[in-house]
This record gives C-alpha cells, sequence and structure tokens, in this order.
C-alpha cells in the first residue's frame, strides 16, 4: 500500500475495496499488519482469489495492491537434527508445564513434548522432556527458574469495588528455583555425526530403544553422513561436546 498520509486506517482500506468489490463485503476482515501494512483475511479462497485477480486501484489518497500472504515473510530458516532425550531435577510442582521446558531451554532446543508420565504427574521425581537441537552442547546444564509468589494489593484488597489502580500490585516477588538438566539420549536419525549417539540404552516412556520407537530395516547401519566435520568443526560426538569431554 501506497499513500500521501502518514497512515491509513483498516476502515478507509476496507471501505476502498467494498466499494470496488462488494462481492466480498461479510467474508473478510482487515488488519494492521508487519512488515506489510495491511492484512486482508477471507472466510474462502474464492473471495480472496477475487481481490488477487484485482489489478493495484486507488483509494482517498492511497492505492491498494494485493499479494498472498507467505508464512516464510521476514524469516529465518533453521534446521535441527538431534533428536534429544532430557531429564530435569529441580522443576517446582507449581511449573510442571510445557511453558516451563520451553523457558529452560531456550533458543538451544525446539520442545517437541513433555514424557508421557511427566505430562499426566504420574512420575514427578524429574521433568522429561523430548526436544529437537541442532547442536546438542548447546543445551544449558543449569536453568534457574523463577515464580511469582501470590499478588500483594494495597489496602482495599476486601472492597468489593476496587479501582483501576488498586488492581496493580505494590510488587511483585518471585521464588527461585535451581533445575539440573541432564542429557540422557540423542538421537541422530540423518546420521549428521557419523556415528550412533553416545548415551544410555534405554528407551523413552514410549518405548523402544533409539531411533523413532521403531526398527530400521537397514540391518542397522547409519545412513551416510550428509554434514561431515570440516577442519574448523568440532567433531567430537554431541554428549561428548555438552559434557565438554
Amino acid at each position: 500500500m501506497s499513500s500521501t498520509r502518514h497512515a491509513v486506517s483498516c476502515s478507509a482500506a476496507l471501505a476502498a475495496v467494498l466499494e470496488w468489490f462488494p462481492a466480498i463485503d461479510g467474508h473478510v476482515s482487515v488488519h494492521r499488519f508487519w512488515p506489510a501494512d495491511l492484512l486482508f483475511v477471507f472466510d474462502s479462497r474464492a473471495k480472496c482469489d477475487i481481490l488477487l485477480a484485482a489489478d493495484p486501484f486507488d483509494g482517498r489518497d492511497f492505492s491498494l495492491r494485493f499479494g498472498v500472504w507467505n508464512r516464510q515473510l521476514q524469516a529465518t530458516r533453521r534446521t535441527m537434527h538431534y533428536r534429544v532425550h532430557l531429564e530435569v531435577v529441580g522443576v517446582p510442582a507449581v511449573a510442571w508445564n510445557l511453558a516451563t521446558a520451553s523457558m529452560i531451554l531456550g533458543s538451544s532446543a525446539w520442545v517437541e513434548r513433555l514424557g508421557t508420565e511427566t505430562a499426566s504427574r504420574e512420575d514427578m521425581g524429574s521433568f522429561r522432556i523430548t526436544a529437537w537441537t541442532d547442536d546438542p552442547a548447546s543445551i544449558p546444564k543449569t536453568k534457574e527458574i523463577w515464580v511469582a509468589e501470590p499478588l500483594i494489593f494495597g489496602e482495599e484488597d476486601d472492597d468489593l469495588l476496587l479501582s483501576v489502580e488498586a488492581l496493580i500490585p505494590e510488587e511483585v516477588a518471585l521464588l527461585g528455583h535451581e533445575a539440573t538438566v541432564h542429557l540422557v539420549r540423542v538421537e541422530d536419525p540423518v546420521g549428521v555425526a557419523g556415528g550412533p549417539s553416545p548415551g544410555d540404552d534405554r528407551g523413552d516412556d514410549r518405548g523402544g530403544s533409539g531411533g523413532f520407537g521403531r526398527p530400521r530395516d537397514d540391518g542397522g547401519a547409519r545412513p551416510p553422513r550428509r554434514d561431515p566435520p570440516g577442519p574448523d568443526r568440532d567433531a567430537r560426538p554431541p554428549v561428548a561436546r555438552w559434557l565438554g569431554a
């Protein structure tokens, strides 16, 4: 969208579009969007195609042209080859959820799921996570988990009709919990490391002892190494790098 004004409202843009294309009235909504100016959301592909086939046209002090939204717009791609099984000790019961797993790992890994017994709270002896990473050595070995205490309000907290200001707490208190991350097992399904992944021989809580819980039909041989280590690349196995060995 181009405009001689600083900004064009969603309602003005929608009004201009409906003036030219009344058939889409009731089938589209308009939203502010970055990095494009506006995002038009349709309830059917047929209505969307009407605008996509249109030439750029002018409204009041602005012009509009349309294209398909791309989910890869302004995004960067990251491929994670290692599937890791982790056990975290020290997670408080009030933080026993998937959000805590994501907070512990941060950008080092993408959380696939919690362990079955962890998710059901059947076994709260350790907090089990299955995740994907491009470098097991980047997974933190310890993490401090901060949990907010119940909020404290002012002296008017017994009043049923509180002012907006009274709803703002006087302070926020946090309790810190030191969590220790244990790397139990690393799966290298595409053979990036060029050899079997070290670790213990226990399967995850769904059964099986490696891979994805399914047998390989290649007689147990690893696939060819897809990305061999170069002179500047650490060729140690993933667990050795994580342990600093």
